[in-house]
C-alpha cells in the first residue's frame, strides 16, 4: 500500500472542499505510528497551502518521557512545523491511568485546535488498535453502539490509518529510514490494553482465527445502524437553549420518549457537535446510572458524565455542560485585570474624587477601598446562603431571589455570589446588594466600583 496515496484519498474524503487550505494538528508521541503519520502527512501536503502542527503530551510516567518530548520537538523543528507540548501528572484516585491519559490528551488537543484554529486533529490509530478495542468491548459484552469501536471521524478528530495494518506502518518506517522511540510502558501488563495486546488476544486467536473478521463485521454493522438512526433523529428538535462549547439544554419529556440506544446516540452527538468534546467512553454501569438519573432525579441534582461534562436536572429540562475546572469554587476579584467567572467578567474601577453612582439594576456594586483591599471574592451559591439587608437587621435567602427572578436551575449552579474575606455576601449580581453595599456613603472618597459583565 502506498501510504501517501492512501492519505491523499482520506483528505479528499474528509474535506468538503478539497481545494481549500487546511490547518492540521497531528498528535505525536514519538512512537513509530505517529512518526509515520507525520512523515506521510508532510509528503502529502508538500506543494500545497496546507500547514501542519505537532502536539505532544508528556505524562511523566515513562523513564524516557523527556527524551521522547525532545525527539518530537526536534521533528517539528526539522519539518518547520509549530510544536505544542504539555506536561501532566497523574494524581487521579479511583481512575485508571489509561482513561485519565485519554481524557487529558483529547482535552488538550481540543484546546490547542481551538486556540490555533486547526481544522483537523489527526491521530495514528491503526487497524490493530481497532481490533484490540473491539476484542476488549466484545469480551465485556458491550452494547451495539459501543461495538462500533474506534471512530474514524469524530468532530475534528480524524484517524486516517484506522484501516491500515500496524505491519504496513512499521514497513514504511524501515523503508524510509525513519527514527522513532519505543515506549517501554507498552510492555507493562499492568495496563489493560497491553494485557489484551500481548496475552489475551493472541491466546484467543490461536483458538479462534476467524475472530478478527467477525469483530470487524460487527463493527461495520453497528456503524451502519448508527448512521441510519442518526439520520432519523432530529436532535435540533430536542434543544431548548444552546451556548457554543459551553452548555446545551434539551427537553426532558421529548428525550424520555426515546429508547436507551437512541438516548445514548443523542448524548454522544450533543457532546461532539455542541460541546466540542472529541469522545466519551463510559462503562455500561455508568450509562445505566445515567438513565436512572434522567428518569428519577429531582430538580437541581447533578450527575457527572465524565471529568469534563456534567448534567443537571431541571423540572422540564436536562442540561449538559462542560466543567470549567480552571474556574473552581472561589476566585479573588483583581484590581489590575478583568476577572473571569464562567460566562461573566468582573471589572474594577477606582472612583477617587468622583460622585458614587447607584446601580438600580444591581449590575455593579460600590464598596470602600478599605473593604476591597481586605479581599473580595466570587464563589458559587450554596444552599442556605442569605443576603443581609437593612443594616443587617433582615436576611433574604438567595434561593428565594432565584425563584422570584426565575433563574433556571443550570444557571444557579455557576451564578456568581460576591463575598468578602469572611465569606459574608456583599452582592448577588443583577439581583441584590447587601447592607455593606447599600450603606456606602455617596460622598465617600476612594470607593471601588465592581461591574459584572454578562456574556
Amino acid at each position: 500500500m502506498d501510504l501517501v496515496t492512501h492519505l491523499k484519498r482520506k483528505i479528499r474524503k474528509y474535506s468538503d472542499d478539497p481545494s481549500s487550505t487546511h490547518h492540521i494538528l497531528i498528535a505525536i508521541s514519538g512512537g513509530v505510528d505517529s512518526v509515520v503519520l507525520t512523515d506521510v502527512m508532510l509528503k502529502t501536503v508538500l506543494g500545497t497551502s496546507n500547514s501542519i502542527g505537532l502536539a505532544h503530551v508528556n505524562y511523566g510516567i515513562r523513564s524516557d518521557a523527556n527524551e521522547a518530548e525532545a525527539f518530537c520537538s526536534q521533528i517539528a523543528n526539522q519539518s518547520n512545523c509549530q510544536f505544542h507540548n504539555v506536561n501532566f501528572e497523574f494524581t487521579s484516585k479511583g481512575e485508571s491511568f489509561e482513561k485519565w491519559a485519554r481524557d487529558v490528551r483529547y482535552q488538550y488537543l481540543s484546546e490547542i485546535a481551538h486556540e490555533y484554529n486547526y481544522q483537523w486533529i489527526l491521530t495514528a490509530h491503526h487497524k490493530d488498535d481497532q481490533l484490540e478495542t473491539l476484542f476488549m468491548r466484545y469480551s465485556q459484552k458491550a452494547d451495539w453502539v459501543t461495538m462500533q469501536g474506534i471512530r474514524e471521524q469524530l468532530g475534528k478528530i480524524k484517524r486516517p490509518f484506522l484501516d491500515v495494518d500496524k505491519s504496513q506502518l512499521t514497513k514504511y518506517a524501515r523503508e524510509h529510514d525513519l527514527k522513532w522511540i519505543d515506549d517501554p510502558t507498552n510492555m507493562d501488563l499492568v495496563f489493560l490494553r497491553n494485557e489484551i495486546r500481548h496475552i489475551a488476544l493472541p491466546k484467543t486467536l490461536r483458538n479462534e482465527p476467524g475472530l478478527p473478521d467477525y469483530l470487524f463485521r460487527l463493527s461495520a454493522n453497528a456503524k451502519r445502524r448508527f448512521n441510519r438512526l442518526v439520520n432519523q433523529l432530529d436532535v435540533g428538535n430536542l434543544i431548548i437553549e444552546y451556548k457554543k462549547s459551553d452548555h446545551v439544554e434539551i427537553s426532558k419529556s421529548e428525550f424520555l420518549k426515546m429508547s436507551d440506544d437512541k438516548m445514548k446516540i443523542v448524548i454522544k452527538l450533543l457532546m461532539t457537535n455542541y460541546l466540542g468534546k472529541a469522545s466519551i467512553s463510559l462503562s455500561g454501569s455508568h450509562w445505566a446510572s445515567f438513565w436512572q438519573f434522567i428518569r428519577n432525579a429531582s430538580t437541581g441534582t447533578v450527575f457527572e458524565l465524565s471529568k469534563d461534562v456534567f448534567s443537571i436536572m431541571d423540572r422540564k429540562s436536562l442540561y449538559l455542560a462542560k466543567n470549567k475546572k480552571e474556574v473552581g469554587d472561589r476566585k479573588k476579584i483583581e484590581s489590575t485585570c478583568t476577572t473571569n467567572w464562567y460566562n461573566n467578567q468582573f471589572r474594577v474601577e477606582l472612583l477617587t474624587g468622583k460622585h458614587t453612582p447607584k446601580s438600580t439594576d444591581k449590575k455593579f456594586a460600590v464598596i470602600t477601598i478599605n473593604e476591597f483591599d481586605k479581599g473580595v471574592f466570587i464563589r458559587r451559591w450554596k444552599s442556605g446562603d442569605n443576603v443581609k439587608i437593612n443594616s443587617g437587621t433582615h436576611k433574604v435567602k438567595i434561593s428565594d431571589l432565584f425563584i422570584n427572578h426565575k433563574i433556571p436551575v443550570f444557571k444557579k449552579w455557576y451564578y456568581p455570589v460576591v463575598v468578602n474575606k469572611n465569606d459574608e455576601i456583599l452582592w448577588v449580581p443583577g439581583l441584590k446588594h447587601a447592607s455593606l453595599i447599600e450603606d456606602v456613603k455617596a460622598n465617600t472618597k476612594n470607593n471601588i466600583k465592581i461591574e459584572c459583565l454578562w456574556t
